[in-house]
């Protein structure tokens, strides 16, 4: 079904996630590395402007049941890194992000 393929690589959702249970992953990983809350919020408004799109999808997040989802699970982190990257974090730092989300599954490696 095509309401199931990714707005942005054209890949299957096999991890249907949405763009807001993602943000919250993304907040406790960056609060655990110790991060400024000032900086948390800059990092999440960054990524929330990269992955944010309207769906015609009708495949609902299954973490909270409220939103559509679009963008699959590695065009979601890998913009994420790369807006980690823009901010100035370190290349272990971003290493770590990368391993602990790893949601590769059908994609190439990423590459920063």
């Amino acid at each position: 079904m095509i309401d199931d393929m990714c707005i942005s690589c054209s890949e299957p959702i096999t991890n249907p996630i949405c763009y807001r249970c993602f943000l919250k992953q993304i907040h406790l990983w960056l609060y655990d590395k110790n991060f400024e809350k000032d900086v948390i919020n800059e990092i999440l408004r960054e990524v929330r402007k990269e992955v944010f799109v309207d769906s015609l999808s009708e495949t609902c997040c299954i973490l909270c049941d409220d939103e559509y989802v679009a963008v699959c699970s590695y065009c979601v982190f890998f913009r994420a890194a790369n807006v980690l990257k823009r901010f100035g974090v370190n290349n272990e730092l971003l290493e770590d992000f990368l391993e602990i989300f790893n949601y590769q599954l059908g994609h190439a490696s990423y590459h920063l």
